[in-house]
């Protein structure tokens, strides 16, 4: 599967606006300069979740899902983002053994999903 780039720079065009919105940097060079950064930002994943035999759209579906639930006002910060990115794609592509322990979170994000799909279907 290939990555859908249109989509993609999409999905960055609205988390960049998002980011700017009340940061008084949401002029059009500004958002188009944050939502390249982004691209880039994701473009540096898709061989990792190729080579996981995952589709690179994943990509598209995380930086929509963190402008609806992250997509906080907090400037052109690519850093946070790229953090949160990284955490979202850990859960979603694993590609490190967990111990007992460190699995029991799983659990936990696995209930999270449960009721968060739940409101879903409900609205």
């Amino acid at each position: 599967m290939r990555l859908h780039e249109e989509a993609l720079k999409d999905a960055c065009d609205l988390l960049a606006r998002a980011m700017l919105s009340t940061a008084g940097d949401g002029s059009r060079d500004i958002v188009e300069t944050v939502s390249t950064q982004l691209m880039d930002l994701a473009h540096q994943h898709v061989l990792f979740i190729e080579q996981m035999g995952r589709d690179p759209n994943i990509l598209v579906r995380a930086i929509v899902y963190m402008t609806h639930v992250h997509g906080l006002p907090f400037g052109a910060d690519i850093k946070r983002v790229g953090t949160m990115l990284d955490c979202l794609l850990e859960l979603a592509v694993p590609n490190i053994g967990l111990t007992h322990s460190s699995a029991l979170f799983l659990a936990d994000v696995g209930h999270g999903i449960e009721l968060s799909l739940g409101d879903v279907s409900r609205a």
